[in-house]
């Protein structure tokens, strides 16, 4: 109103917010509000990924081609109510944790951590998922599904992704029949990695792998309903992928697992051939 004021007598506006009294800040105000499409995009992301919080969509607004700054997110993030409730377990007794020194991972296929993953079918009937995860790079590799997974299965499958991308040097497990199996045992034998075996009841000694499982399960196994084993092959299959390719992780620095796996491959190509030497 002022503006209009200054327009029609030809008075500065300077004079007339001395006239009333009015703080020259006031005249230049430019309004901060939010532009409703990225109101939208922070909002689409966060119900397409329930997982993620703002960082992770901070680090997608980035990918995208967005400069946006993220305490600008989390303002957003907090008044949209996307927040995930922070979950309170009970306290429960624990046993002393035994000694356990970890290989940190240096490159692709260094160390390669496998474990399982329960669900069920709409029938009810229960089925495994047996995962591999690279630790360097955190590329899940495709999963082996079905009823029932001994371990000549998941030597099986085991020992066709040694063919196809190279045998990681040493492989982290737990303690699980299936891997003590002879079957699995002899596919290690044969391609020379060596064992990591993680303490009884010390799964966070496998953090990586709890993580991969847990963001699984929380993506996809607690969200959708499956007839079919094979429609949960498909519907994990295409998650792991999206995994993989899309999803930003934070502790690469917010790049996906295929891009740290590509940039880095030739160092382990160069490390498998020093240890055929």
């Amino acid at each position: 109103m002022l503006k209009e004021t200054a327009r029609k007598t030809g008075a500065s506006l300077s004079s007339l917010a001395q006239r009333f009294s009015i703080p020259r800040r006031s005249l230049y105000y430019v309004s901060r509000k939010d532009p409703q499409w990225l109101v939208n995009l922070i909002r689409k992301l966060a119900l397409e990924h329930p997982a993620w919080g703002y960082r992770m969509i901070t680090a997608e607004l980035h990918r995208l081609g967005h400069s946006v700054n993220h305490k600008r997110v989390y303002r957003i993030y907090r008044k949209l109510g996307l927040q995930r409730p922070v979950k309170r377990r009970a306290g429960k007794k624990r046993r002393k944790p035994r000694p356990f020194e970890p290989e940190k991972a240096l490159y692709p296929g260094h160390i390669w951590a496998v474990d399982f993953i329960h669900d069920r079918l709409t029938s009810g009937k229960a089925f495994r998922i047996f995962n591999i995860l690279d630790l360097f790079s955190r590329r899940a590799f495709k999963p082996r599904g079905d009823f029932s997974l001994p371990g000549a299965k998941i030597a099986e499958h085991f020992d066709s992704l040694c063919q196809k991308y190279g045998p990681p040097e040493i492989l982290r497990r737990d303690n699980g029949p299936e891997f003590r199996s002879e079957g699995f045992q002899k596919v290690l034998r044969k391609w020379g990695i060596r064992e990591e075996v993680i303490p009884p009841g010390q799964p966070y000694d496998n953090g990586h792998m709890e993580s991969f499982q847990g963001t699984l399960r929380e993506e996809v196994l607690d969200r959708e309903e499956f007839d079919t084993l094979e429609e949960a092959r498909s519907r994990i299959e295409n998650w792991i992928e999206e995994y993989n390719r899309k999803r930003p992780h934070s502790t690469l620095n917010y790049r996906t697992p295929m891009e740290v796996w590509e940039e880095n491959r030739r160092v382990s190509r160069v490390a498998c051939r020093k240890r055929q030497v």
